[in-house]
């Protein structure tokens, strides 16, 4: 790998993943040297209490452990293993009055990435609105930066797609059950981490109560 490739990586991957050198064996016997990620143990935002893959992270695991042919077993015992599920999506009265206070349009929150970053080179702008899945959000200074460089505009087929193991959807009706769950598991995320607060809705919403 090039050192820019690897620069890449650590900006994708830290402060969250440390990268170390460990000694690998290949199915021939060869041992090579190679460069893996490791979940932080210091890094605040997300404990290691369980010590478990989430369901998406292994499914990605097991996926790409089929396309490069690795062994049966090993696949057998990822397909085996147990993983974390996404956290349930649990909208209260005041999130419901926070989603029906607005109806926007993809123009009230669809700006460019650079008009953040000119304006502030920190990249917090308190007015840095995106959509998830119907529901309107503004993007709080604690909202990690490399998801602040990724929310604008709507971002549901966007995180769909991080869903890889499945196929891109083009429409949110396309979206697998998995897609979905990452979805909402996400909004639930951002939320209850202060990362984001709810200032409106855009249709369509699957959480806005009808009247």
């Amino acid at each position: 790998m090039t050192p820019h490739a690897i620069a890449t990586l650590d900006n994708m991957e830290g402060p969250a993943y440390d990268r170390v050198s460990r000694e690998i064996e290949l199915y021939n016997g060869e041992r090579l040297s190679a460069l893996i990620f490791v979940q932080s143990q210091s890094y605040a935002k997300y404990p290691l209490a369980e010590g478990l893959p989430s369901k998406r992270y292994l499914k990605l695991l097991i996926h790409g452990a089929r396309r490069a042919n690795l062994d049966a077993l090993w696949i057998e015992s990822l397909e085996q293993h147990s993983f974390i599920g996404m956290p349930t999506l649990t909208l209260t009265t005041e999130h419901q009055h926070q989603l029906a206070a607005r109806t926007f349009d993809s123009s009230d929150f669809d700006r460019p990435t650079h008009a953040v970053i000119n304006n502030n080179p920190e990249g917090i702008d308190s007015e840095q609105l995106f959509a998830l899945q119907g529901v309107v959000l503004r993007a709080l200074p604690a909202l990690d930066p490399f998801f602040r460089k990724l929310f604008f505009g709507d971002v549901t087929l966007l995180m769909c797609g991080f869903v890889s193991y499945d196929p891109k959807p083009s429409t949110v009706a396309e979206a697998t059950p998995d897609q979905l769950d990452f979805l909402q598991g996400t909004l639930q995320q951002l939320l209850s981490q202060g990362c984001c607060e709810i200032v409106g809705h855009c249709l369509p919403c699957p959480f806005l109560l009808k009247n």
